[in-house]
């Protein structure tokens, strides 16, 4: 089954569509061709990272199809039930596949972790996913709120290092000990789907971001029942993670 992902290019926000796309071949028994908009290419390792995902079967980007190919579609809906625990943007992924293929019956995969290979590297270190300066990135959030923030003693903690393969990295904070802190960012919303303690860092944009409460802006990208937490900057004690 193709599905082309039409508004993919930001990292987390694709990647909200994973319990909609496990859930789909959960119920098909069909693996997934996924097909992703140019942009996506600047995350290096995505191909690698969705393709051992067991629901999808291929990562295919829009230059290498023909413009006859048949894939089915998932957007975006705009007027959208807000779920009690599930990420807003998840339930508008899977809204509009819906809308637009009526014909097939399935269940959000809410279950639904990011499998990895195990490396065998349980680490104690505190690890952290700040949101680093790009020129293809979003610029209209700040970079390096984490670095700059000064609550988060660089000789006491290990920032991911964005040149390793994504596959690699995600692999890594599966591994942790301790709890990793990040920000709103695409590897904050990938440690969520990995289920693991995942302390989100914010300041007062992100807070009234789009003149929208943090709650808003928290429940639209993270489950409410896994081990995310959004906190405020200066809020944070780094202390309590530490030990």
């Amino acid at each position: 089954m193709k599905i082309f992902q039409v508004f993919s290019g930001n990292l987390g926000d694709t990647l909200n569509a994973l319990p909609v796309l496990s859930g789909i071949y959960k119920a098909t028994g069909e693996p997934i061709e996924i097909i992703y908009r140019e942009k996506m290419k600047m995350f290096q390792g995505i191909r690698e990272v969705l393709e051992y995902q067991e629901c999808i079967g291929k990562v295919t980007f829009e230059n290498e199809v023909t413009s006859d190919v048949k894939a089915r579609f998932m957007g975006l809906t705009d007027d959208f039930e807000k779920h009690i625990n599930r990420p807003w943007e998840t339930v508008r992924l899977d809204e509009s596949f819906r809308e637009q293929n009526p014909d097939i019956k399935y269940e959000i995969d809410d279950n639904f972790i990011l499998n990895t290979p195990t490396y065998n590297m349980s680490s104690d270190t505190i690890f952290v996913g700040d949101r680093k300066k790009d020129s293809r990135a979003d610029h209209r959030r700040k970079f390096n709120l984490i670095e700059s923030c000064g609550k988060v003693p660089p000789d006491k903690v290990v920032y991911l290092n964005y040149n390793d393969p994504l596959l690699y990295n995600i692999s890594l904070i599966k591994s942790l000990d301790k709890p990793f802190i990040s920000t709103f960012t695409g590897i904050s919303i990938i440690a969520d789907l990995c289920n693991i303690e995942n302390i989100v860092l914010y300041d007062d944009e992100i807070g009234n971001w789009d003149n929208k409460t943090i709650d808003y802006s928290f429940n639209k990208h993270y489950y409410r029942d896994r081990k995310s937490k959004a906190v405020h900057v200066d809020d944070f004690n780094f202390s309590e993670y530490e030990a």
